[in-house]
């Protein structure tokens, strides 16, 4: 049977739609909130056609069957895979500070198991890390590819049976059956992490191949009308569940794999959407579906390196997709694919391994890179300031995990007053308290009072039912050591990362705030809390450098900051009317003033934060005036 014999156009329109809901995702979250599940579309869809590919040659010899499948995925995904790789490895080394996990994730992606370096490296999907990795998206290469190493092997054997399609629809369901139930215990216990193993993503690809199978025992004839009506029910559903925000991926990955698996048995037995899908843009954008889909992503991450992924810039980061995955299709992928080579696999195999020897032995050497967009462009300043001659990070910073309490950290975190009848200000909480380290070191060099400041990343105080060993050890010190007149310094984070509002617990805190600086002030010890600065918008502070678009930098209206940040400073000044020695410092009017439209990370070309969220020392140096006044205007500081 002939290519033309088996192709099923309408399956290039299935491509299109998932590759395209994978970038509008990946471009803007709130468009398609469940966009990324394109790729599990995608892993149905090769389930499908690799079945059917294999279906088509299942009596030929294993060594045949094997090397004309081999043959063929390797002509299919490494010129494509290794160009875009070539490429987004230069840009990587020209834009990235230090490129070399990326460098890495690229040459796992050249042997297929990107995944598994992502996962060891204990990755979220969802996290900051994965989304400035110029290769995240080929972990979904590579569960196809390890797919592809056992998969043709298992169908071969199945179809040695006397009733061969029965043998594989029972070989394929049970191993399907395995992966999926190990999908069901695994995957919700960590999504983030769980998303790259690839054997609880087996059973996706398994459905299309089931798919496939069950298809022969199809009566199309007596149900044409009930598979043709199912088909676009099926696709309605689909998009639905895409679009619809939900915080359980898990659940929708179970309902869009069969959805998906049926729209690819049915759709061709409904005319409107065979017609729909056979329109030559949809069709292209299906054809074209995996160069689009190696070449968004690293348009996307170089984006967010250089000049920010944001309304102003799609357009720009669409155009650099569409013309690369053009040139790609055009140039490498097609003509490769139709091309004659005598030994296919070890050209293939010889072409990633070059690339990879460049990746290990050439790229470490840009590891300051051409660009360096951010300390060429802006000054940007450390994150905190030593204490004691040592690196606050370093020694200041503890954990339940690699980051101990040692025995020497409580002295090495305090400097005394530098007179008796000076207070001393003990600062405690999570790494946004940690941030205002500069600050209290400088109140600290101009006024002489006593400073002390231990982080606890992750870990707030007062608890607010969370527990944390070293936190508890730092509480109990400190208050071995409170005098009358001290200052007990907390902060946290306020706001919500993923939204707009304030973080879940934030009254339970305040109220537990209360309790604290009730306790405390039988010791004459008076409790400050600080409120949040803004957040910004920006991951990568070199989208702020002004370097492209320069008139869209990374500041916000002020208004918008206030309506996030006046619920929390609302909150904080009633606790601190109705207890005494409860006091509620601002440090969001310092770092944004009133008289100021916008808020902005930078202050005469120097930024202030070190990420979107936390003060770097020049940032918390800006509060100290405003705070020393702020200690002496409520007669804490004399």
């Amino acid at each position: 049977m002939t290519k033309r014999e088996h192709y099923q156009s309408h399956i290039d329109g299935i491509r299109a739609i998932a590759v395209l809901v994978v970038i509008v995702n990946h471009l803007n979250p709130a468009w398609m909130p469940a966009g990324y599940l394109g790729v599990d579309m995608f892993f149905v869809i090769s389930g499908y056609v690799i079945s059917l590919s294999l279906w088509v040659r299942s009596d030929w010899s294993l060594k045949e069957f094997l090397l004309d499948f081999y043959q063929r995925r390797v002509k299919r995904l490494v010129p494509a895979l290794a160009f875009a790789i070539s490429f987004a490895g230069v840009m990587a080394c020209l834009v990235v500070p230090d490129p070399a996990e990326n460098l890495r994730t690229g040459v796992a992606a050249l042997f297929g198991v990107s995944n598994f370096v992502l996962y060891a490296s204990a990755s979220d999907y969802f996290a900051t890390s994965i989304q400035s990795n110029i290769f995240a998206h080929t972990w979904s290469l590579g569960v196809e590819e390890q797919f592809y190493l056992i998969f043709p092997l298992i169908f071969w054997f199945a179809t040695r049976a006397e009733d061969k399609r029965r043998a594989v629809l029972w070989v394929i369901s049970g191993v399907s059956l395995l992966s999926f139930a190990a999908f069901v215990w695994l995957y919700p216990s960590d999504p983030g992490e769980m998303y790259f193993l690839s054997p609880i993503r087996f059973w996706e690809m398994g459905a299309g191949a089931l798919a496939f199978v069950l298809e022969k025992y199809l009566r199309v004839e007596n149900n044409r009308k009930f598979i043709s009506c199912s088909a676009l029910l099926a696709i309605g559903v689909l998009v639905l569940l895409l679009a619809v925000p939900s915080r359980n991926s898990a659940s929708l990955i179970v309902a869009v794999v069969p959805l998906t698996a049926w729209i690819i048995v049915a759709a061709k037995y409904n005319p409107a959407l065979v017609r729909v899908m056979n329109v030559n843009v949809v069709q292209h954008i299906g054809l074209t579906s995996y160069s689009l889909y190696l070449w968004h992503w690293i348009f996307i991450v170089l984006a967010r390196w250089t000049f920010g992924v944001k309304e102003s810039t799609f357009f720009w980061i669409l155009l650099a997709t569409f013309i690369l995955a053009e040139i790609s299709y055009r140039c490498v992928e097609r003509p490769i694919r139709k091309g004659q080579f005598k030994n296919p696999i070890k050209i293939g195999v010889a072409l990633n391994v070059l690339i990879a020897l460049i990746f290990i032995y050439v790229a470490p050497q840009f590891k300051n890179n051409f660009l360096a967009l951010e300390g060429k462009l802006l000054q940007s300043p450390n994150a905190f300031v030593d204490m004691n001659g040592l690196s606050f990070a370093r020694t200041c910073v503890v954990d339940d995990k690699t980051r101990p309490m040692k025995e020497d950290t409580f002295r090495n975190c305090t400097l005394e007053p530098k007179s008796l009848d000076l207070p001393t200000v003990w600062g405690m909480g999570d790494s946004h308290a940690g941030h205002l380290q500069a600050m209290l070191v400088s109140l600290y060099e101009q006024t002489g009072v006593g400073v002390h400041l231990i982080e606890t990343p992750g870990n707030h105080f007062p608890p607010a039912g969370r527990k944390s060993i070293p936190r508890e050890k730092i509480l109990k010190e400190v208050e071995s050591r409170m005098r009358p007149g001290d200052i007990f310094l907390l902060s946290r984070l306020y706001l919500d990362r993923d939204g707009e509002g304030v973080v879940e617990d934030l009254n339970l805190w305040v109220k537990e705030v209360q309790a604290v600086a009730k306790k405390l002030e039988e010791k004459g010890v008076s409790v400050v809390v600080v409120g949040p600065p803004p957040m910004f918008d920006f991951v990568y502070k070199s989208t702020c450098a002004g370097f492209f678009f320069s008139d869209d930098k990374c500041s916000i209206p002020r208004e918008r900051v206030k309506r996030r940040i006046e619920p929390v400073e609302k909150s904080l000044a009633s606790a601190a009317d109705e207890q005494k020695n409860l006091h509620f410092f601002s440090s969001f009017g310092v770092i944004c003033p009133v008289t100021q439209a916008q808020c902005s990370p930078i202050e005469e070309d120097t930024f202030m934060y070190r990420d979107r969220d936390h003060l770097n020392l020049y940032g918390a140096s800006r509060l100290t005036p405003a705070f020393q006044r702020f200690l002496t205007d409520h007669g804490l500081l004399h």
